[in-house]
């Protein structure tokens, strides 16, 4: 099949079904910068559609129980976000995606209690991993320093 004849709608299983699980009315009523790759019919919108469901999916896979509220909220805000926020979000979850090939168990903001609402969270690494030795603690964080912090206000900032 051509790339140029992907559809987002025919290649984006993963994403649908993260969806119905985590944003099941996102769909319908569609916002943020992920709204306007959903709406293009292009190769680089399908591929980029399908590299976050890939994450998305290792992710899912890899979450422990006690990260299952943490990981929808993620997907939520994650729905919503322009640019900027979204660049940043999933710089975050792509270091958990790859963190998961190697690492299973994967909890997600593991100072976090389960009952406890995301509006009132406390200070937490992004990440916490399971070694035989016990549970490492991870944050991610991204750098923007010089030229690449100018480069980002110009163009990623809306």
């Amino acid at each position: 099949m051509e790339v140029s004849r992907i559809r987002p709608s025919s290649c984006s299983k993963k994403i649908k079904n993260v969806l119905a699980l985590y944003a099941p009315d996102w769909n319908q009523c569609p916002e943020g910068e992920l709204a306007s790759h959903w709406a293009i019919d292009n190769p680089q919108s399908v591929c980029f559609l399908i590299w976050i469901a890939q994450v998305l999916y290792k992710l899912d896979c890899a979450k422990t129980e006690k990260s299952v509220n943490v990981f929808a909220e993620k997907i939520k805000q994650l729905m919503k976000l322009n640019l900027y926020q979204l660049t940043e979000a999933l710089r975050e979850l792509e270091i958990g995606a790859a963190l998961s090939e190697r690492f299973s168990p994967i909890s997600f903001e593991p100072y976090v209690p389960v009952d406890n609402t995301y509006d009132s969270k406390p200070i937490s690494p992004d990440y916490g991993i399971k070694l035989p030795e016990g549970w490492v603690d991870i944050e991610s964080t991204v750098f923007r320093l010089g030229k690449l912090q100018s480069w980002d206000k110009k163009y990623l900032v809306s």
